[in-house]
């Protein structure tokens, strides 16, 4: 899979390859400095990569060359991790980075944008989802079918912005990698980081805790600008989403977007 970019690319094999659903990574050497070359089988990763591209390192992992289905980028050393930081009891500090990192992500630029993957394609599987099969479920659905009918401050969006997806680059600081490459409303971003970093954790139980929930919810609504309300909403529609991905396939962390859902419900009956 990456004997000939090594070979075209001048590189040197610096790790083990790391084998994901959709393709694979090497850690390698280019020049004595340390990268990333990425080869991908899914589509949607090509999306990802060109949002990357239009980044161009602004608190994102600068690509350095390209190729059909490839691409070789910076890759993270530093040794701070933001998913350590919230098991640690520093999710405050975890949270606060997050936002810092979106900001950058989500300022304008003047290059002309890449074609991306807009939200309503995106929470298909949940607007298309089987009516009475989880009350939940349906009141995600209705939440999602809501706020995309009526979008605000739309951006382009990294997609799947949590604790996970943002590595300390050392002197550059913390970056974002493998963005979805979407295209909607801003607060979608901020609602992955609520299932944090439960999801990668299982045993943890941050994201689950009520007070964690709730110091969350006052830490991104203030430092992201964000209206209190509509990022509850987004979270529970992000919830559906992402319990009816875990349910399709049989995995038992759909109880960690669905118990996150129904805290943001909860909150959401409050305001």
């Amino acid at each position: 899979m990456f004997e000939a970019l090594l070979a075209e690319w001048q590189l040197s094999p610096a790790g083990a390859p790391i084998v994901t659903a959709t393709g694979a990574l090497l850690p390698v050497l280019r020049n004595g400095r340390p990268a990333m070359l990425k080869r991908f089988t899914d589509p949607e990763e090509a999306i990802g990569a060109a949002l990357l591209k239009w980044w161009d390192g602004d608190r994102a992992a600068r690509i350095l060359a390209e190729a059909d289905n490839a691409i070789l980028m910076e890759r993270a050393t530093g040794s701070v991790s933001l998913t350590a930081l919230s098991l640690s009891d520093e999710d405050d500090r975890a949270c606060r980075q997050i936002c810092a990192t979106a900001a950058r992500l989500h300022a304008h630029r003047p290059a002309p944008l890449p074609a991306l993957t807009p939200l309503d394609r995106y929470f298909r599987a949940l607007l298309e989802a089987t009516p009475g099969e989880h009350p939940f479920l349906d009141r995600a659905s209705d939440e999602a079918r809501r706020l995309l009918d009526e979008p605000r401050d739309l951006r382009p969006l990294h997609g799947d912005l949590h604790h996970g997806n943002i590595l300390d680059f050392g002197d550059r600081g913390f970056l974002a990698i493998d963005p979805k490459g979407l295209y909607g409303e801003r607060a979608f971003d901020f609602a992955n980081v609520f299932c944090n970093p439960d999801i990668d954790v299982p045993d943890a139980v941050i994201a689950r805790d009520q007070s964690r929930f709730d110091r969350r919810l006052d830490i991104i609504a203030a430092a992201a600008d964000l209206d209190r309300t509509r990022l509850l909403r987004w979270t529970i529609a992000w919830c559906g989403l992402s319990a009816v991905w875990f349910l399709r396939d049989d995995d038992i962390r759909a109880d960690i977007p669905l118990t996150v859902g129904k805290l943001a419900l909860e909150r959401l009956a409050e305001d």
